[in-house]
């Protein structure tokens, strides 16, 4: 359950940052107390992820960084915090963000992307340097 005061500051992750045109996409992960939803920007130059934590712990999740992200915005609302935005240090070679959910909280993951496919990217990684 959103706080009702905050209940606008929750529509506003989506409203904002995955509005008209953006595609939903699938992901895997089993957690009863958190409901995660993704979109693709149609240019495919961004994904969004929102997550909400339902219950009343916090929830620690290990989030994976698609390949070609150069930037991540973090956007968060919950008892202390309106659509508070903040950055995310890529580090190179870092495939993973370690973060935890407050309770009662939604937390929305902006993930900028170069306009190399995912998949030469990928290949570039596995290739040995001379």
């Amino acid at each position: 359950n959103v706080i009702p005061p905050k209940r606008y500051y929750a529509l506003k992750h989506f409203s904002t940052l995955s509005g008209k045109g953006f595609i939903r996409v699938s992901h895997n992960y089993l957690e009863s107390d958190l409901h995660i939803t993704t979109f693709l920007h149609p240019k495919e130059n961004q994904l969004v992820m929102h997550v909400f934590n339902s219950g009343d712990q916090s929830i620690p999740m290990t989030l994976e960084i698609p390949y070609n992200t150069f930037e991540i915005l973090r956007y968060k609302t919950d008892n202390n915090l309106d659509f508070n935005n903040s950055e995310v240090d890529v580090i190179d070679n870092h495939r993973f963000i370690e973060t935890d959910f407050t309770p009662n909280s939604i937390s929305s993951f902006v993930f900028n992307l170069s306009s190399v496919p995912n998949i030469l990217l990928y290949k570039a990684q596995a290739i040995p340097p001379r």
